[in-house]
């Protein structure tokens, strides 16, 4: 949360997440904010700060479904939040 450019001089850190090993799934610190198909629905400067509990399953190298489904949901919502262009990154590392 402290790291700032050596431009300017801002924060830089906008969103900090803890993956840890529970079966909660994704929780928000803020109850003002909620999770989307789209990401947060704070605005892109404010911090928003959150955790996801990623369980594997037992005896399981691939986890299980409900662990999958958390990760694809917060991979999926950030990258349309930052409006990341997978079509874009795909077609330069191909």
């Amino acid at each position: 949360m402290k790291i700032r450019s050596v431009e300017t001089g801002e924060a830089i850190v906008r969103q900090v997440w803890l993956a840890n090993p529970a079966l909660e799934g994704m929780a928000l610190d803020d109850d003002g904010i909620a999770w989307t198909a789209f990401g947060p629905t704070a605005r892109r400067h404010e911090v928003v700060m959150g955790s996801l509990g990623l369980t594997p399953a037992s005896g399981s190298s691939n986890g299980d479904d409900g662990s999958t489904a958390t990760a694809l949901e917060f991979v999926t919502g950030i990258l349309a939040y930052l409006e990341f262009d997978l079509g874009a990154a795909h077609t330069r590392a191909a």
